[in-house]
């Protein structure tokens, strides 16, 4: 006859973690607690909204750009070519890009301006 845990007794233990603090994988870590830690690291990673796939119009009126200049910017063979611009992935035939990666990218290009206009 094995000896069974409360209830009451199995919520209230404390829980093992590893040296950074998270719990063990051999732990049984509720749904609350894991979205409780993925909050705690994307706000340490400075991201705190969730990601966004952005479609095309949504990529051409977020940059500005066209649908050439867009798709220039991936064309290694082409003069406006930017390595630096973020590739998309594609749902079935149709490409997007993730929200986050285009505005760091618009924000890597930006120019500071003088506050002064004298």
């Amino acid at each position: 006859m094995s000896t069974a845990i409360p209830h009451e007794a199995r919520a209230s233990r404390s829980m093992k973690t590893s040296p950074e603090g998270a719990p063990s994988p051999r732990d049984n870590v509720t749904l609350m607690e894991i979205r409780r830690l993925l909050l705690e690291v994307s706000s340490q990673l400075g991201r705190s909204e969730p990601k966004k796939a952005l479609r095309l119009p949504d990529v051409k009126e977020l940059t500005g750009e066209s649908r050439s200049q867009i798709y220039a910017r991936m064309n290694k063979k082409c003069a406006a070519y930017d390595c630096t611009w973020p590739l998309p992935f594609y749902i079935g035939k149709s490409p997007r890009w993730w929200r986050h990666e285009v505005v760091a990218w618009l924000e890597a290009r930006a120019t500071p301006t003088s506050t002064s206009h004298h």
